[in-house]
C-alpha cells in the first residue's frame, strides 16, 4: 500500500506543479491536433481538457485506494 507522506505546505505546492503540467499539457494538444494559436483562441478548451486531466487523475488514484482497501480486507477474510 501507498502512504502519502508529504506535509499540508507540499501537497499545496504541488498541486500548483501539476496544474502546470495539465496547462503545458492541454495548450501542447490543442495545438498538435488542431493547429497553433487554436488553445490562445479557445480558452474554454483549456479549461475542459484541464479538468478532464484532473478528473482522470483523481478517479485513477482514487481507485487505488480501493483497491489497496479491498487487498487488505481479503487477507483478513
Amino acid at each position: 500500500m501507498i502512504r502519502i507522506t508529504a506535509s499540508p505546505e507540499t501537497l499545496m505546492r504541488q498541486a500548483g506543479m501539476t496544474a502546470d503540467v495539465y496547462l503545458r499539457d492541454a495548450i501542447e494538444n490543442i495545438e498538435k491536433r488542431l493547429g497553433k494559436g487554436f488553445a490562445a483562441k479557445n480558452p474554454e478548451l483549456i479549461a475542459a481538457m484541464i479538468k478532464a486531466s484532473s478528473a482522470d487523475y483523481a478517479v485513477s488514484a482514487i481507485t487505488a485506494v480501493i483497491q489497496d482497501a479491498v487487498e487488505e480486507v481479503m487477507e483478513r477474510v
